[in-house]
């Protein structure tokens, strides 16, 4: 049986990462974080996006360390 999916408020999610509620956004524009789902007006995070979304980064960021190691 699935879990259910659980959903972050902007709020939330700026905590989570640290940053601004206007931040945010601009992280989402860049392509730092996934869109939210809006229910009414409201964005609302999809959490088991955000941990895919964590997870890529942190390959990409490895994978950037390497290449820069064998270079150097």
């Amino acid at each position: 049986m699935s879990k259910p999916k659980r959903f972050l408020r902007l709020q939330s999610v700026a905590e989570r990462y640290g940053v601004s509620t206007r931040t945010v956004p601009r992280m989402v524009r860049d392509g730092r974080l996934p869109p939210p789902h809006y229910r009414g007006k409201f964005p609302l995070f999809d959490e088991d996006e955000l941990d895919a979304s964590d997870r890529a980064a942190v390959v990409a960021s490895r994978a950037k360390a390497e290449t820069r190691a064998r270079v150097a």
